[in-house]
């Protein structure tokens, strides 16, 4: 019998052009497609799920891909469903102990090194990632008999990496460990690797110079599976411009490894140029920052144009010269305004941003700063809106003028609390807010 709810999962507006999976094959084809659609349909592979187990023939009966396939789309959902995720492993690990694949009528349902691993994916894709608990599935394949592949250690890698700070001493053991193994299918790769550097440039505090000992690692590798990509240069050029003091030059060096580079996977792309723009934002230098910007247009690949990330770290870097240049600034955001793609129409990054070009400036030129204030809280564009970067700018400004302007600040963390951007920790340090009310 097909049921109404069972059609409405299948998403049929036409009843009579109804065609229901008639084989395993037809079944798992269609979980497959819950599986990849972003985000995925994981109510729509659940019925997909129960009806194959109610199947008394066993073409249509479930097997270990079916299960997988299920289980990925609960690590591709919004949020990941990592409870449905492990009851659904502890039920296929119950059905491989129970069931012998050969003497049974149906293939037997055995979790797999992909079955682990998916699961393992589900917990990495959390918000915080859940690191210790995919180690934990990783220790319980191993245990099962399971040998883990370089997939399954990498998710666990980078469910470290990915972590707030990063847990990099953990990353840092599980990388040693697969380097350690005979199993030549758990050698780490370019992707462990760049993991394994993301975890070291985001620990805290950070361990720039053991993620270049990384780099030189995979430079002087013999296999090609560990040698260094575009990805591994960007994770490394966005942290010399994080360093204290940013390591500009350095990451210039980098970015011509990549464009001097024949390999195909050393190529510069958006990401790389962008990291570098990064790098010129944090120094204050726009003249490099307009150059890179040129090269871009110029490389003539619609994957390198600049994009709106491009742009407002170049008003960045007008902002944060010395001394600030706020027209030049300003000239970027027309240009953006002025464009016909509508992914370059400024923002409230653009916005803030270019705010804080005149107010850096010496003295501050608060009256600019406060007309494009104005501008965007008039704009009624939810992507113009000010936030509280915005306005904390705005305070710090109103906190160190002589004579203090408290009456502007009052006003301003009214119009915060309306807009109910209330104020975070850093509004009320005394650096800012608190000058302004003359409490020092």
């Amino acid at each position: 019998e097909v049921t109404a709810k069972f059609l409405e999962a299948l998403e049929f507006d036409d009843p009579e052009s109804l065609v229901i999976p008639n084989s395993r094959k037809a079944y798992n084809d269609q979980l497959h497609e819950c599986a990849i659609s972003r985000p995925a349909q994981v109510e729509k592979a659940e019925m997909l799920l129960e009806r194959m187990q109610q199947s008394v023939e066993s073409r249509i009966r479930p097997n270990t891909v079916t299960y997988n396939l299920v289980l990925q789309s609960y690590a591709e959902a919004e949020p990941p469903r990592t409870e449905a995720a492990a009851t659904l492993l502890a039920r296929m690990e119950e059905a491989g102990a129970s069931v012998d694949a050969e003497a049974s009528e149906e293939p037997g349902v055995h979790p797999n090194v992909l079955t682990y691993t998916t699961v393992m994916k589900a917990y990495a894709n959390m918000a915080p990632p859940k690191a210790e608990e995919a180690a934990a599935i990783l220790r319980r394949m191993e245990a099962s008999g399971i040998s883990a592949d370089v997939v399954a250690y990498t998710t666990v890698v980078n469910a470290y990496a990915s972590c707030l700070p990063a847990r990099d001493a953990q990353a840092e053991a599980l990388v040693k460990e697969m380097e350690q193994l005979d199993d030549e299918d758990a050698q780490p790769n370019t992707v462990t690797y760049n993991s394994l550097i993301t975890a070291l440039v985001h620990a805290r505090p950070p361990r720039l110079q053991d993620a270049k000992e990384v780099l030189e690692r995979m430079r002087q590798s013999p296999s090609r599976e560990q040698r260094p990509n575009t990805s591994t240069l960007s994770i490394l050029i966005n942290a010399l411009a994080n360093a204290d003091p940013p390591q500009g030059a350095e990451a210039e060096a980098l970015l011509r490894e990549m464009e001097e580079s024949d390999d195909p996977d050393m190529q510069p792309d958006i990401i790389a140029y962008n990291s570098m723009m990064h790098v010129y934002s944090v120094t204050g230098d726009p003249v490099s920052g307009k150059r890179l910007l040129k090269t871009m247009e110029a490389v003539g690949k619609p994957s390198i144009m600049p994009s709106l990330f491009t742009c407002n770290m170049l008003i960045s870097a007008y902002a944060n010269a010395d001394p600030p240049q706020p027209e030049n600034a300003q000239y970027v955001m027309r240009r953006m305004e002025r464009s016909r793609d509508a992914e370059l129409l400024p923002d409230t990054v653009s916005y803030s941003a270019l705010i804080a070009a005149y107010i850096k400036c010496s003295p501050p030129r608060t009256q600019e700063a406060e007309d494009i204030l104005v501008f965007m809280e008039d704009s009624g564009d939810p992507f113009v809106m000010p936030n509280t970067v915005t306005y904390n700018n705005l305070l710090a400004t109103y906190a160190n003028t002589r004579p203090i302007k408290l009456k502007k600040a009052l006003q301003m963390l009214d119009d915060m609390h309306k807009r109910l951007l209330l104020p975070p920790l850093v509004t009320l340090h005394p650096s800012s807010l608190t000058p302004a009310l003359g409490l020092t």
